[in-house]
């Protein structure tokens, strides 16, 4: 397999409507893929369609990357607080935060692109969304057994600030602080 340099030929767009229908295509070709393999699938489970509607409100926001025009990778943030809640005995402040701490409900990357950088990518460009509204802190879940994700984060500069098990399987909670620059 030949590396590509996509550098060049992507572009990030906030989702709207009309995207949906390819986010859940990707979305569910994962799931197809994870069931496959036998591996557990539950947080994406757990975003029904139309959960994602309420993501297309501000402040929450779908990121979509677009690669020559085919849609190759999304990431969902949201500041809800049921979501946020996961974190109160983390971020004792979280309450007061409101919108200044933000959660990655989702991100997912087409199996073609996996690999290359992209969910990394993404986080960046988050934080430079984030950073310009304000936002302090960035979230998120991530199973120990999702290397490709738990490294990405990790690299991205997210640290592991507790645990805890969903429907009987470990999850790691992460977070970053946003410096402005």
């Amino acid at each position: 397999m030949v590396q590509q340099d996509l550098s060049s030929d992507y572009s990030f767009i906030f989702c709207g409507e009309g995207e949906l229908p390819v986010l859940f295509e990707m979305r569910d070709n994962v799931l197809l893929k994870n069931k496959e393999a036998g591996q557990p699938q539950l947080l994406i489970i757990d975003i029904k369609n139309e959960d994602y509607y309420h993501f297309l409100k501000s402040p929450d926001f779908i990121l979509g990357v677009k690669y020559l025009e085919q849609m190759i990778a999304f990431t969902i943030i949201t500041f809800n607080q049921e979501s946020l809640s996961m974190f109160k005995e983390e971020i004792p402040l979280l309450q007061q935060a409101g919108d200044h701490v933000a959660y990655v409900e989702l991100s997912l990357v087409h199996e073609n692109f996996r690999g290359k950088g992209l969910q990394k990518i993404m986080l960046k460009e988050v934080e430079r969304i984030l950073r310009k509204r304000n936002t302090k802190q960035i979230t998120a879940i991530v199973s120990p057994e999702n290397i490709p994700s738990r490294q990405s984060l990790l690299k991205s500069e997210f640290q592991i600030i507790g645990t805890f098990v969903y429907h009987g399987y470990d999850r790691l909670k992460v977070s970053k602080i946003i410096e402005n620059v």
